[in-house]
């Protein structure tokens, strides 16, 4: 068979996409910070703050919502359980369990895992990555936390019968050796209606309605086709890149620049 992947790899595009059964393009999720154009400002969407200045925001009238769950609307014998890190929204709030840390975690799972009734479990731990933004991918922090993990889900395997585990990962990471600071380059900002923004492997630039498209196209290729190719996200949306169908692609700006060295990455803001 033919597999797919959601583009960009991010937290909020990969777990929406598999959550929801849709595509980017139709929920919208697509990377950690999204233009919200009714507030004139980029978003982390997961966290509801604002991606330069990283005040926490109530947004009243997001472009995009908080999505059903497609196992949540299953009609089955099972109970039906979420464990969450705090931040994350859900509407099934009645069989949602929240936790903190990553023992915190484990102990939720476990008390889920010991009642006898049938049930599905969806657990979203956001260790490693959490760690490995901080530390490196490679760092002896990171190979430490894995190991614990493991160990966890080792214990929970020995004191669960008849049960399934599937684990997987909603984007893979590398350890990164170079940046391009775009907020520094003040022709290219000065170009732009707002910061760069989407995911920094796939950068999103919403430009001015006074400026000339072909003088933004040449003047990033003059400076950046080094380490980034320039799509009109138009054309990226055209190619079915994030999926068949869906409304939401007016959310992914005039351009989307796609990184060509995997340890390289585009920096978005001044923080």
């Amino acid at each position: 068979m033919n597999l797919t992947s959601t583009f960009p790899s991010t937290t909020t595009n990969a777990t929406n996409s598999l959550l929801t059964n849709k595509y980017p393009l139709e929920h919208g999720w697509f990377g950690w910070s999204l233009n919200f154009p009714n507030l004139n400002r980029n978003i982390d969407i997961f966290l509801k703050r604002d991606s330069e200045s990283r005040e926490e925001l109530k947004i009243e009238d997001a472009p995009i919502k908080i999505e059903d769950y497609y196992f949540d609307k299953a009609n089955s014998v099972y109970e039906i359980h979420s464990i969450f890190p705090k931040y994350v929204e859900v509407k099934n709030q009645k069989n949602n369990h929240v936790y903190e840390t990553v023992d915190d975690f484990f102990n939720n799972l476990k008390l889920v895992l010991k009642n006898n009734n049938k049930k599905f479990i969806y657990s979203y731990l956001f260790e490693p990555d959490s760690l490995m933004h901080d530390y490196g991918v490679s760092s002896v922090e990171a190979k430490k936390l894995i190991n614990y993990i493991n160990d966890k889900i080792e214990e929970l395997y020995k004191i669960s019968n008849d049960t399934l585990f599937i684990i997987t990962a909603d984007h893979g990471q590398v350890d990164v050796k170079g940046y391009v600071d775009f907020y520094h380059d003040e022709k290219l900002i000065s170009m732009l209606k707002i910061y760069p923004y989407l995911d920094a492997r796939a950068v999103a630039f919403k430009l001015k309605d006074d400026i000339n498209h072909n003088d933004f196209i040449n003047y990033f290729n003059d400076n950046y086709k080094d380490d980034f190719i320039l799509y009109k996200s138009k054309d990226l949306i055209d190619m079915n890149v994030f999926g068949p169908i869906g409304d939401k692609g007016y959310l992914l700006g005039d351009f989307i620049a796609i990184g060509t060295d995997t340890h390289k990455i585009g920096w978005l803001t001044p923080n």
